[in-house]
């Protein structure tokens, strides 16, 4: 009876459980006759059909195997490698089952059958690369399988078996890489791509790299091959701190194959939200159209070039205050249109010029040109601004593979850049602080011409324990500037109250000493004039020698040491050592791979002056550019709105030279300025659940030295200076000249502690981070003034960029029938908000001062707020409401893409086995919701305490260059 299951109703129990689960035949035997007859019956009739879709499933599964899988193989320049080892390995019992080598042009292909594989690929002088899990599903068979390869020099001992997925120095648990698929889903709009990139750095201010170069900007979504992001923090040859973070972009490269795609683009209001601040929403849109070619020219040279147009007709919402032609209060509530036009075009050609010397040529272009900027919340439709900017970027890389051990690399970019800015209206500005800003804008007429020159060059020594990386760089940029910036003259009056009492009493023929008397008059008065050329020319240089010594299996320990230089400064030297370290612990699945990986790392990172200081410096000498500040000056306003000196009795701001000399404005660098340094450690660890999950946490550490700022040097001393009398206050070089120096003796600490977990399936990936941090300093950068230059330190508080508590999410999920998705969400708390009052109170000519907390109530300069009763006019004994003492409004984001891909056309056979495959052209529709809940992510509040708009918002973060409201953007694109 045993022995009747042993046979063919054995053979149909193993198909059964393939196909239909819960059946037993097992129970099929019985002692019974009859049921024995039946059973034998059925079992004959089941067996014949299984059979027959046995044989029918075999001749489906020998027509779908094998597999192909191909990919393309890079060095970490772009540079295709030949002659790479690739083997295809079953993930269960380790064994090769294919192997192959890439081709002329870093192509391999390689065949598999069903189950679950890795790929491995090694060349001489590079780090041996290992690929996630790949599945090949019955189901999957007969389909092309891409996977792309990166080699990297630069982590050669990187076979410490780590799990999948962690980076060697992923010390801030913030790291990232974004190839293939997950580019692809990244938004095309410009302004979501940067946001998207910043937050997944977790810093605003991230630094940007395109193959390898700095200075550069972020090229289009479709022409980006890689996206890294905070790799190798602690190389010496990066010089951005982890806190900045660091965006690694690579470009496409070319094939060997004629291959491209044609892409439309369009965005329409009807199928958008509204802007909330908009009493009417007028008609938006956005459409553009694209392409890439790439292909072989000869038998050693590889091409790719793409160009891509864009126009979008935005608008900005204005929400202000202003007052009516009765001199009483209304709302200034429209929409402005501030359309902006792209174009971008790169092209790349990738050339072996000997057996082991590959040479890369990138070109790309960039102009964008936009109406009305500046325009929107306070800033009214005459702050218009019509900007232009043309870029172009010239990029050589060559590699040259000495021997198995040795690697050298020397790279050379130019950048030229234009930039020219036409203001709508060129009347004087006239800035009512918390109401409106009017007038022309004062940023006025601006051509700049910037030239960059970078030269690079490194070279990696590999040995059996040591991989040595050392070399240098140098970089030049000129920058011609022609600005007239407060040309036309700028008038700030403290409130709208005394704006409309100003008004009020022109109206009525008052003079400014009555005027003044009411409450009325500007507090302040600045304008320029002179000669509007500056050129500034900045030149640094670094060099870098980095070792990572492989002390085990599975523990290396990196340390290396960074020296920079520049001009301008009286800092000239200053040395950054580094050190870093990766260490697994325990054993786990039978390849060995360990349960837990710590990591840290500590380092000092510097910062460099930039040419927009230099040329403040350069310009506002005292003889270039004479800008004169007038506090509380006798000037009026006519009804047009243009700056006159005629009733009130006051002199032109510029009767004489010998005055401007006397109450101008000059920028310096101070003597004592020092290079801002950051010294940052961190430390955390990792632990692989399972194949497909992964956990980590990590703690950062970091802390600014010599931060930088600027000041009046020649600010009047404390209690000498009387608001509202400009001839009151003793100033230590003993004339009214106002020296701004650019200074370094700010300090930053911040404290970040990040959790996070990635889980990577056969069709889905979810990244999720939580980060917990907290911020202080007491200057923000090299252009923020002190409340107080003789006491610095009442400003430390919490930084502009302290938001507590910041979850991102980043998941992407391939469906059945060619659909695939991609999430992004951003859930973040409010950055603090600095309260402030619309007066200069100590004569420093900034209008940076803070309320005190009120002690006496019953005073007529106190305001009661949401945030506690402030005294406007602090007085002796009161405390100063510290710097950033406010909340502002958290961030919400949801980015959800959804994509169709078909096939259409002959299929392309396999160059391996020479079956069907792919076919030979794809179409694809993407359709991406920008802020998908629509979520109003206001902008900072007002934070002027005495305006009737304090502590509320009049504007919304943008999600993408569109709209700020939900927007549907939809692509269609064809390859072949």
């Amino acid at each position: 009876m045993l022995r009747c299951n042993s046979g063919l109703v054995q053979q149909d129990t193993v198909h059964s459980r393939s196909h239909q689960p819960d059946r037993a035949e097992g129970r099929a035997c019985g002692t019974v006759l009859d049921r024995l007859v039946r059973v034998i019956w059925a079992a004959l009739i089941f067996g014949t059909v299984a059979a027959t879709a046995a044989r029918g499933q075999t001749r489906r599964e020998t027509v779908r195997t094998p597999t192909l899988i191909s990919g393309l193989v890079t060095d970490p320049s772009g540079a295709v490698v030949r002659g790479a080892r690739v083997s295809l390995v079953r993930q269960a019992d380790g064994t090769v089952v294919s192997t192959a080598t890439s081709g002329t042009y870093g192509v391999y292909r390689i065949d598999g059958g069903t189950g679950t594989y890795r790929v491995n690929v090694s060349a001489p002088g590079f780090a041996t690369f290992q690929s996630p899990p790949i599945v090949i599903h019955a189901s999957r068979a007969n389909v092309q399988v891409q996977v792309d390869v990166m080699l990297q020099i630069a982590t050669v001992l990187a076979d410490v078996e780590v799990p999948e997925g962690t980076a060697e120095t992923a010390v801030n648990g913030r790291d990232l890489v974004l190839k293939g698929r997950a580019v692809q889903q990244l938004p095309l709009d410009a302004v979501a791509l940067q946001e998207v990139l910043a937050s997944l750095a977790g810093s605003s201010s991230a630094e940007i790299l395109v193959d390898g170069f700095s200075g550069g900007k972020l090229p289009s979504r479709n022409s980006i091959r890689e996206i890294r992001i905070n790799q190798n923090p602690y190389s010496a040859d990066n010089d951005t701190d982890t806190a900045t973070g660091v965006i690694q972009v690579l470009t496409q490269p070319g094939t060997n194959q004629l291959h491209g795609y044609a892409y439309v683009y369009g965005d329409h209001s009807s199928l958008n939200a509204a802007n909330p601040f908009a009493e009417e929403q007028p008609p938006y849109y956005a459409d553009g159209a694209g392409g890439e070619l790439t292909g072989s020219i000869g038998t050693r040279t590889n091409a790719y070039g793409t160009i891509e147009d864009l126009q979008q007709r935005t608008n900005s919402a204005v929400d202000a205050l202003v007052l009516d032609s009765g001199l009483g209060l209304a709302p200034a509530l429209y929409t402005v249109p501030n359309p902006r036009t792209s174009v971008n075009a790169a092209a790349r050609l990738d050339a072996k010029l000997a057996e082991n010397n590959t040479l890369i040529a990138r070109y790309s272009l960039e102009q964008v040109k936009q109406s009305n900027v500046d325009v929107g919340q306070l800033s009214l439709l005459s702050q218009g601004l019509n900007e232009s900017t043309l870029t172009h970027t010239l990029q050589m890389s060559d590699t040259v593979v000495v021997n198995a051990g040795l690697v050298a690399e020397t790279r050379l970019q130019y950048i030229r850049a234009r930039l020219e800015q036409t203001p709508v209206n060129t009347a004087p500005t006239v800035v009512v602080e918390g109401a409106f800003t009017g007038g022309g804008n004062a940023r006025g007429e601006l051509e700049d011409h910037q030239d960059r020159l970078e030269l690079q060059t490194a070279f990696s020594v590999a040995g059996q324990k040591h991989f040595l990386h050392l070399g240098g760089r140098l970089r030049l940029t000129r920058d011609a500037s022609v600005s007239r910036s407060n040309f036309n003259g700028q008038l700030i009056f403290s409130s709208l109250d005394a704006y409309g009492t100003t008004l009020s009493g022109l109206a009525a023929g008052q003079s400014a000493t009555a005027i003044a008397a009411a409450g009325g008059g500007a507090s302040q008065y600045v304008i320029a004039q002179g000669d509007p050329n500056a050129t500034v020319t900045l030149i640094d240089g670094a060099g870098f020698v980095d070792d990572t010594w492989r002390l085990s299996r599975n523990l290396k320990v990196s340390y290396g040491l960074r020296f920079e230089t520049q001009n301008l400064t009286g800092d000239q030297a200053d040395w950054a050592p580094r050190v870093g370290f990766s260490w697994g612990l325990g054993t786990a699945g039978r390849q060995g791979v360990p349960k837990y990986v710590l990591h840290g790392g500590a380092g000092i990172f510097y910062q460099r002056f930039g040419t927009d200081q230099a040329l403040q410096v350069r310009r506002f000498d005292g003889i270039r550019v004479r800008q004169e500040v007038v506090e509380s000056p006798q000037l009026c306003l006519s009804g047009m709105g243009m700056l006159e000196a005629e009733s009130c009795g006051a002199a032109a701001p510029f009767a004489t030279p010998s005055r401007v000399a006397a109450a101008g404005t000059v920028y310096r660098v101070g003597e004592g300025y020092q290079a801002p340094y950051v010294v940052e450690a961190s430390a955390g660890i990792e632990r692989q659940l399972n194949q497909r999950t992964s956990v980590r946490a990590s703690y950062l550490h970091s802390r600014g030295v010599h931060m930088p700022y600027a000041e009046n040097a020649n600010a009047p001393l404390p209690g000498t200076y009387s608001v509202g009398n400009p001839s009151t206050g003793i100033r230590p070089e003993g004339s009214q000249l106002n020296v701004f120096e650019y200074e370094s003796e700010g300090v930053w600490r911040r404290r970040q502690l990040t959790t996070g977990v990635l889980v990577r399936g056969s069709r889905f990936s979810v990244t999720a981070n939580y980060m917990l941090q907290f911020s202080n300093d007491d200057t923000e950068n090299d252009g923020v003034f002190p409340l107080n230059r003789f006491n610095k330190r009442i400003d430390y508080g919490r930084s502009n960029s302290d938001q507590r508590h910041v979850l991102t999410l980043n998941g992407s999920l391939n469906l059945p029938y060619g659909i695939s998705s991609w999430t992004y969400l951003r859930a973040a708390s409010g950055a603090p908000l600095n309260i402030v009052v619309g007066q200069d109170l100590n004569g420093d000519t900034q209008f940076n001062d803070r309320p005190a907390f009120a002690t006496d109530l019953t005073r007529a300069s106190v305001v009661r707020t949401a945030f506690g009763a402030f005294d406007t006019k602090p007085v002796a004994g009161q405390t100063l409401v510290p710097r950033n003492y406010g909340q502002g409004p958290g961030l919400l984001t949801l980015n959800v893409e959804m994509g169709k891909q078909f096939g259409f056309g002959p299929r392309v056979s396999s160059a391996t086995s020479g079956r069907p495959g792919e076919r030979r052209y794809s179409a694809e529709l993407q359709v991406l919701a920008l802020n998908a809940l629509n979520h109003p992510n206001l902008a900072q509040p007002v934070p002027l305490v005495d305006s009737p708009l304090f502590g509320r918002s009049v504007g919304v973060i943008s999600a993408g260059s569109l709209s700020p409201s939900r927007c549907f953007d939809m692509q269609l694109m064809v390859r072949f």
